[in-house]
Protein backbone atom coordinates (compact mmCIF):
# COMPACT_ATOMS: atom_id res chain seq x y z
CA UNK A 1 0.00 0.00 0.00
CA UNK A 2 2.68 2.34 0.96
CA UNK A 3 4.80 1.63 -1.96
CA UNK A 4 1.89 2.52 -4.76
CA UNK A 5 1.09 5.86 -2.21
CA UNK A 6 4.52 6.13 -3.15
CA UNK A 7 4.40 5.58 -6.92
CA UNK A 8 1.34 7.73 -6.97
CA UNK A 9 3.15 10.46 -5.18
CA UNK A 10 6.22 10.53 -7.64
CA UNK A 11 3.60 10.69 -10.44
CA UNK A 12 1.55 13.56 -9.10
CA UNK A 13 4.65 15.08 -8.51
CA UNK A 14 6.11 14.50 -12.29
CA UNK A 15 2.74 15.57 -13.44
CA UNK A 16 2.54 18.68 -11.62
CA UNK A 17 6.48 19.38 -12.66
CA UNK A 18 5.55 18.57 -15.99
CA UNK A 19 2.53 20.19 -16.41
CA UNK A 20 4.22 23.34 -14.60
CA UNK A 21 7.39 23.10 -17.34
CA UNK A 22 4.58 22.89 -20.19
CA UNK A 23 3.17 25.81 -18.52
CA UNK A 24 6.19 27.79 -18.08
CA UNK A 25 7.16 26.99 -21.78
CA UNK A 26 4.24 27.96 -22.99
CA UNK A 27 4.38 31.55 -21.52
CA UNK A 28 7.67 31.62 -22.15
CA UNK A 29 6.82 30.83 -25.71
CA UNK A 30 3.71 34.00 -25.38
CA UNK A 31 6.21 36.22 -24.30
CA UNK A 32 6.96 38.76 -27.54
CA UNK A 33 10.59 39.01 -28.50
CA UNK A 34 12.33 41.51 -26.59
CA UNK A 35 13.12 44.22 -28.65
CA UNK A 36 15.94 44.75 -30.28
CA UNK A 37 17.75 47.88 -28.81
CA UNK A 38 18.48 50.44 -31.32
CA UNK A 39 21.80 51.51 -31.36
CA UNK A 40 22.13 54.89 -30.54
CA UNK A 41 22.05 57.48 -33.08
CA UNK A 42 24.97 59.19 -33.89
CA UNK A 43 25.14 63.04 -33.41
CA UNK A 44 25.11 65.10 -36.68
CA UNK A 45 28.65 66.31 -37.69
CA UNK A 46 29.21 70.00 -36.78
CA UNK A 47 28.33 72.15 -39.44
CA UNK A 48 31.31 74.40 -40.63
CA UNK A 49 30.73 78.07 -39.98
CA UNK A 50 30.09 79.47 -43.31
CA UNK A 51 32.97 81.27 -45.30
CA UNK A 52 32.94 84.71 -44.97
CA UNK A 53 32.28 86.26 -48.47
CA UNK A 54 35.63 88.37 -49.43
CA UNK A 55 34.98 91.87 -49.24
CA UNK A 56 33.96 93.44 -52.26
CA UNK A 57 36.33 95.48 -54.21
CA UNK A 58 35.99 99.04 -54.64
CA UNK A 59 34.88 100.03 -58.45
CA UNK A 60 38.47 101.30 -59.83
CA UNK A 61 37.76 105.09 -60.45
CA UNK A 62 36.54 106.30 -63.34
CA UNK A 63 38.67 109.33 -65.23
CA UNK A 64 36.42 112.51 -65.44
CA UNK A 65 35.11 112.66 -68.30
CA UNK A 66 36.77 114.75 -71.38
CA UNK A 67 34.92 117.46 -72.73
CA UNK A 68 34.22 117.48 -76.52
CA UNK A 69 36.54 120.48 -77.05
CA UNK A 70 39.49 118.99 -74.85
CA UNK A 71 39.61 115.46 -77.09
CA UNK A 72 39.58 117.68 -79.85
CA UNK A 73 42.09 120.11 -78.56
CA UNK A 74 43.76 116.42 -77.37
CA UNK A 75 44.26 115.32 -81.23
CA UNK A 76 45.92 118.54 -82.31
CA UNK A 77 48.89 118.47 -79.87
CA UNK A 78 49.32 114.71 -80.44
CA UNK A 79 49.37 115.81 -84.27
CA UNK A 80 52.19 118.63 -83.71
CA UNK A 81 54.50 116.12 -81.49
CA UNK A 82 54.23 113.11 -84.26
CA UNK A 83 55.23 115.39 -86.62
CA UNK A 84 58.06 116.86 -84.34
CA UNK A 85 59.40 113.67 -83.75
CA UNK A 86 59.48 112.64 -87.67
CA UNK A 87 60.87 116.13 -88.73
CA UNK A 88 58.00 116.92 -90.43
CA UNK A 89 57.59 120.47 -90.42
CA UNK A 90 54.90 120.95 -92.92
CA UNK A 91 52.43 118.28 -91.09
CA UNK A 92 52.90 120.03 -87.90
CA UNK A 93 52.68 123.75 -88.81
CA UNK A 94 49.05 122.78 -89.95
CA UNK A 95 47.82 122.38 -86.10
CA UNK A 96 50.10 125.61 -85.28
CA UNK A 97 49.11 129.06 -84.26
CA UNK A 98 51.98 131.25 -84.31
CA UNK A 99 54.03 134.65 -86.02
CA UNK A 100 55.57 134.44 -89.55
CA UNK A 101 58.50 134.45 -88.07
CA UNK A 102 58.02 131.72 -85.80
CA UNK A 103 57.01 129.23 -88.07
CA UNK A 104 59.80 130.04 -90.37
CA UNK A 105 62.08 129.40 -87.90
CA UNK A 106 60.27 125.93 -86.69
CA UNK A 107 60.00 124.58 -90.39
CA UNK A 108 63.69 125.30 -90.95
CA UNK A 109 64.90 123.69 -87.53
CA UNK A 110 62.62 121.16 -86.99
CA UNK A 111 64.46 118.74 -89.54
CA UNK A 112 67.54 119.11 -87.29
CA UNK A 113 66.23 118.77 -84.35
CA UNK A 114 64.91 115.38 -84.97
CA UNK A 115 68.11 114.30 -85.85
CA UNK A 116 69.23 115.31 -82.77
CA UNK A 117 66.79 113.72 -81.03
CA UNK A 118 67.29 110.20 -82.58
CA UNK A 119 70.55 110.71 -82.05
CA UNK A 120 70.17 111.16 -78.40
CA UNK A 121 68.02 108.18 -78.37
CA UNK A 122 70.22 105.79 -80.04
CA UNK A 123 72.64 106.45 -77.13
CA UNK A 124 70.40 106.09 -73.85
CA UNK A 125 69.09 102.68 -75.66
CA UNK A 126 72.58 101.66 -76.35
CA UNK A 127 74.65 102.49 -73.29
CA UNK A 128 71.88 103.19 -70.62
CA UNK A 129 70.10 106.16 -69.70
CA UNK A 130 73.00 107.55 -67.00
CA UNK A 131 76.36 106.40 -68.39
CA UNK A 132 74.87 108.00 -71.07
CA UNK A 133 73.66 111.32 -69.40
CA UNK A 134 77.23 111.26 -67.55
CA UNK A 135 79.07 110.95 -71.38
CA UNK A 136 77.24 114.05 -72.37
CA UNK A 137 77.64 116.35 -68.88
CA UNK A 138 81.00 115.44 -69.07
CA UNK A 139 81.53 116.74 -72.97
CA UNK A 140 79.04 119.82 -71.57
CA UNK A 141 76.48 118.87 -73.76
CA UNK A 142 74.27 118.23 -70.78
CA UNK A 143 71.33 119.69 -72.84
CA UNK A 144 70.92 117.15 -75.01
CA UNK A 145 69.87 114.70 -72.44
CA UNK A 146 66.49 116.41 -72.22
CA UNK A 147 64.39 115.47 -75.22
CA UNK A 148 64.47 118.47 -77.56
CA UNK A 149 61.47 116.28 -79.36
CA UNK A 150 59.31 114.28 -77.05
CA UNK A 151 57.96 110.93 -78.54
CA UNK A 152 54.60 111.02 -79.07
CA UNK A 153 52.95 108.25 -77.98
CA UNK A 154 55.33 108.56 -73.95
CA UNK A 155 54.00 112.04 -74.09
CA UNK A 156 50.69 110.52 -74.62
CA UNK A 157 50.27 108.58 -71.28
CA UNK A 158 50.11 111.73 -69.10
CA UNK A 159 49.25 114.35 -71.82
CA UNK A 160 46.84 116.38 -69.91
CA UNK A 161 44.50 118.98 -71.12
CA UNK A 162 42.50 122.27 -69.86
CA UNK A 163 40.34 124.05 -71.92
CA UNK A 164 38.18 126.86 -70.87
CA UNK A 165 36.46 129.17 -73.65
CA UNK A 166 38.88 129.75 -76.81
CA UNK A 167 42.10 128.95 -75.08
CA UNK A 168 43.95 126.03 -73.66
CA UNK A 169 47.02 124.55 -72.06
CA UNK A 170 48.75 121.10 -72.67
CA UNK A 171 50.82 119.93 -70.42
CA UNK A 172 52.89 116.21 -69.94
CA UNK A 173 55.30 114.20 -67.50
CA UNK A 174 59.10 115.58 -68.53
CA UNK A 175 57.57 118.67 -70.24
CA UNK A 176 58.70 121.91 -68.01
CA UNK A 177 56.67 124.88 -69.93
CA UNK A 178 52.99 124.41 -70.93
CA UNK A 179 52.05 124.14 -74.24
CA UNK A 180 49.32 127.10 -74.77
CA UNK A 181 46.54 126.12 -77.29
CA UNK A 182 43.98 128.39 -78.84
CA UNK A 183 41.05 128.21 -80.79
CA UNK A 184 40.87 130.14 -84.39
CA UNK A 185 37.86 130.35 -86.57
CA UNK A 186 36.56 127.26 -84.69
CA UNK A 187 39.40 125.26 -84.77
CA UNK A 188 42.04 124.10 -82.00
CA UNK A 189 45.85 125.00 -82.48
CA UNK A 190 49.21 124.92 -81.06
CA UNK A 191 50.22 128.80 -80.11
CA UNK A 192 53.68 129.65 -79.95
CA UNK A 193 54.76 132.92 -78.46
CA UNK A 194 57.34 135.53 -80.56
CA UNK A 195 59.89 134.09 -78.17
CA UNK A 196 60.00 130.50 -79.26
CA UNK A 197 62.43 131.65 -82.35
CA UNK A 198 65.40 133.37 -82.23
CA UNK A 199 65.67 137.01 -82.87
CA UNK A 200 65.00 137.29 -87.11
CA UNK A 201 68.65 138.98 -86.78
CA UNK A 202 69.93 135.95 -85.06
CA UNK A 203 67.88 133.15 -86.70
CA UNK A 204 69.99 132.38 -89.64
CA UNK A 205 73.38 131.95 -87.00
CA UNK A 206 70.57 129.56 -85.08
CA UNK A 207 69.56 127.47 -87.81
CA UNK A 208 73.31 127.08 -88.81
CA UNK A 209 73.86 125.60 -85.57
CA UNK A 210 71.33 123.68 -85.96
CA UNK A 211 71.79 122.09 -89.45
CA UNK A 212 75.29 121.28 -88.62
CA UNK A 213 74.79 119.82 -85.41
CA UNK A 214 71.90 117.74 -87.16
CA UNK A 215 74.11 116.80 -89.50
CA UNK A 216 77.08 115.63 -87.29
CA UNK A 217 74.43 113.61 -84.97
CA UNK A 218 72.76 111.66 -88.17
CA UNK A 219 76.66 110.47 -89.34
CA UNK A 220 77.77 109.71 -85.85
CA UNK A 221 74.97 107.57 -84.89
CA UNK A 222 75.88 104.63 -87.16
CA UNK A 223 79.15 104.36 -84.40
CA UNK A 224 76.76 104.38 -81.62
CA UNK A 225 76.48 100.45 -80.31
CA UNK A 226 79.07 99.05 -82.76
CA UNK A 227 81.43 96.82 -80.55
CA UNK A 228 84.43 98.37 -79.24
CA UNK A 229 82.29 101.63 -78.76
CA UNK A 230 82.28 103.19 -75.96
CA UNK A 231 79.88 106.24 -75.25
CA UNK A 232 82.71 108.51 -74.44
CA UNK A 233 84.51 107.63 -78.10
CA UNK A 234 80.62 108.68 -79.96
CA UNK A 235 81.11 111.89 -77.95
CA UNK A 236 84.16 112.43 -79.55
CA UNK A 237 82.80 111.46 -82.84
CA UNK A 238 79.75 113.86 -82.90
CA UNK A 239 82.56 116.63 -82.16
CA UNK A 240 85.16 115.68 -85.07
CA UNK A 241 81.54 115.71 -87.50
CA UNK A 242 80.34 118.94 -85.87
CA UNK A 243 83.59 120.81 -86.81
CA UNK A 244 83.52 119.58 -90.47
CA UNK A 245 79.87 120.27 -90.51
CA UNK A 246 80.33 123.86 -89.54
CA UNK A 247 83.69 124.05 -91.53
CA UNK A 248 86.14 124.02 -89.00
CA UNK A 249 89.48 122.84 -88.65
CA UNK A 250 91.42 121.30 -86.71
Amino acid sequence: MRDMLKLTMMLLVCTVLALGCDKAKEEEEEKPPAAKKAPPEKAPPEKAPPEKAPPEKAPPEKAPPVSPAAAEAKTVVLAVLGAMEKGDAEAGLKHVEAPAAVKEFFQKSLPAMAQIAAFVRAGQKAYGDKPWKDALTAAELEGLAEDLVPIAAEAAKTLKIEVKDDKGTATWQGNDEPWNLVKKDGVWKVALPVDAAPPKDKQDEALGQFKAMGAAAAATQKKIGQPGVTAKQVIEALFAELKKALGEKG
